[in-house]
């Protein structure tokens, strides 16, 4: 199977400058500005000391900026730019015309540059960065209590794709008997007992990019597409493909060309002991010709929450887990990819847990990936803090639309469609578990006074303040001390 469309990494030879100015945007004005600095990504905006700061350190605008020539092959095709992550805003230009902007420091977006570029000559590539906290952005608007840091630092890279391409794939594994709709009453009487799995279904969400035209198929909608496709000579190709590590070789299922949903029989489940993952490849055609493909990891599971604990695949699992934030001493967010896999296995190798939960953002694809590779589950916070959701197998690809978004409200978080398409009823009890949490007072063990709203009572955080500034006291609440 041939290879098409490979990243081209853009994380070296940029240029760096404290502030902003528009004489930044040409290929000329540079020259005249000091105190310019070569960066290589991950980049933070500014290193930071060991201990006592805070974030005005960090807060500011500033501006990343690459000359390249683009390759003249590029021509007639489009050339797409993603951003792994900015913080916390972000504009794009390309000589001097601004393409995109994105108001979210954790999750990744992207640009397409073809309409500026600018061939046979040197084009100017410019990323204004603003990491200052505004109420409009999460996490700011309320408190927190962890340092947000700034720059580009995750990776960036280039997509040469054909006109007509692939934009996303989003696979669903669903087992033929969900464990969750047997009867609650026998399921809890048999709670320790495994539900074996005969049969998976797949499912595909294919967005593509047709000559500037989005348009998403599904098992559901396909055949009302069919006929477009088959005007356009276009034809979709899956295939399912696994390695076993000890004999360093592939297997493949060849599924049926345009069908989006197929099932499979003693499939090897994905599980926290035996992390088995299958690698779905799509494939879209024309005439014959592949325009491109994508492939796309996956793992068979089924995750549920009960009354009696969590179930994966069936058998209940104690979960034992950390919290995990990205951040890192001096350079904030800014650790390459090693380094965010070396946590993932920290987490699995040395501390043997089976969870994380990743606080309180979108965090890299290399450190989730790894959870997928070494068999850790994953609680992923999503920005707003008030929901989760839990991750084995990665089951769509990172950065794409519906998969991460920032919102300010639980209500657009509960019912966008990234949760009702992965697991609804296990992500709803989640969520209906972290809602109870969040609404009741939780007890811990001493008497603690809330800074906003005075009363002393035995409280982690109060709900009417939002706030975790706590003040404690003594029993009487007669002597305070901070």
């Amino acid at each position: 199977m041939e290879e098409k469309q490979k990243r081209i990494y853009w994380n070296r030879s940029w240029q760096f400058l404290k502030g902003f100015e528009e004489s930044y945007l040409g290929l000329q004005a540079i020259g005249k500005v000091q105190e310019v600095e070569q960066a290589e990504l991950p980049h933070t905006v500014q290193e930071v000391p060991l201990h006592y700061f805070d974030e005005s350190l960090y807060q500011g605008i500033f501006t990343y900026r690459k000359v390249f020539r683009p390759d003249a092959d590029w021509q007639g095709k489009r050339v797409l730019l993603t951003i792994e992550a900015a913080g916390h805003s972000a504009w794009v230009y390309l000589n001097g015309e601004l393409l995109n902007e994105h108001h979210c420091g954790y999750t990744a977006f992207q640009t397409d540059l073809s309409p500026a570029l600018i061939y046979g000559e040197e084009n100017v590539l410019v990323v204004k960065v603003d990491s200052t906290e505004s109420q409009n952005i999460p996490p700011f608007g309320k408190v927190i209590d962890y340092m947000t840091f700034g720059g580009l630092y995750r990776e960036v890279y280039l997509e040469v794709k054909e006109q007509d391409y692939i934009a996303d794939v989003y696979a669903m594994t669903i087992p033929a008997v969900l464990s969750s709709d047997m009867d609650n009453e026998k399921q809890s009487a048999e709670n320790d007992r495994d539900v074996p799995y005969k049969k998976w279904t797949l499912q595909s969400e294919i967005t593509l990019q047709l000559h500037g035209e989005k348009i998403t198929l599904n098992a559901k909608n396909l055949p009302d597409f069919q006929e477009k496709l088959s005007k356009n000579g276009l034809t979709i190709r899956q295939t399912l493909l696994w390695t076993k590590e000890e004999e360093a070789s592939s297997s493949v299922y060849l599924l049926d060309r345009n069908v989006l949903e197929h099932t499979f029989e003693e499939i090897n489940v994905w599980d926290v002991e035996h992390p088995f993952l299958y690698t779905l490849r799509t494939e879209l055609y024309r005439d014959g010709e592949c325009l491109d493909a994508v492939e796309t990891r996956i793992g068979f599971r089924e995750a549920v929450f009960r009354r009696t604990g969590f179930y994966l695949n069936g058998k209940k699992l104690k979960l034992r887990g950390l919290n995990r934030h990205q951040s890192y001493p001096y350079v904030g967010y800014a650790m390459p990819e090693s380094m965010q896999k070396r946590d993932a296995e920290i987490l699995k190798n040395e501390l043997k847990l089976n969870a994380v939960r990743t606080s309180h953002y979108p965090q890299s694809h290399h450190f989730l990936d790894r959870c997928d590779e070494l068999g850790l589950l994953v609680s992923r916070r999503f920005r707003g803090g008030s929901t989760s959701e839990i991750r084995s197998g990665r089951i769509r690809p990172y950065g794409t639309p519906k998969t991460w978004w920032c919102s300010t409200g639980i209500i657009r978080q509960l019912f966008c469609g990234a949760y009702a398409s992965t697991n609804p009823r296990m992500t709803m009890r989640f969520i209906k578990g972290q809602m109870r949490q969040h609404t009741d007072w939780i007890r811990c063990g001493r008497p603690v006074e809330c800074v906003t709203c005075k009363k002393v009572r035995c409280l982690r955080m109060c709900m009417r303040s939002m706030t975790f500034r706590m003040r404690e006291t003594t029993g009487d609440a007669g002597r305070k001390r901070t």
